[in-house]
């Protein structure tokens, strides 16, 4: 099971095995006001989401995403997040905009 480093706080860590999963994760980000939430979180989020290692989230590693929290979404929802994300029309997700997602989103 992939896990971060629990360098964020070992209030997300539910068991206490210094990584965090992903369900410990998602439900700490989730549940993060997104004015609170740090760059360096989202960085850390980013880099994770960004299997190829390219800097870039391609439709396939954000459908990854989704997947990886069990969390289902038809083709044409994540094809709308996609274009609401990837502002630079590149067909990906940059880490810029990325950041610029998660702080425009309103609550």
């Amino acid at each position: 099971s992939s896990g971060i480093n629990a360098e964020y706080g070992q209030e997300m860590d539910d068991n206490s095995d210094k990584l965090i999963s992903w369900e410990e994760f998602s439900d700490a980000l989730f549940k993060m006001d997104p004015k609170k939430v740090t760059k360096s979180t989202l960085k850390t989020l980013f880099t994770e989401f960004d299997k190829d290692g390219s800097g870039m989230l391609s439709r396939e590693e954000v459908k990854a995403v989704f997947e990886s929290l069990n969390l289902t979404t038809s083709d044409e929802i994540l094809d709308q997040l996609m274009q609401l994300a990837d502002t630079d029309g590149s067909g990906k997700v940059s880490f810029q905009e990325f950041v610029n997602g998660w702080f425009d989103c309103d609550q």
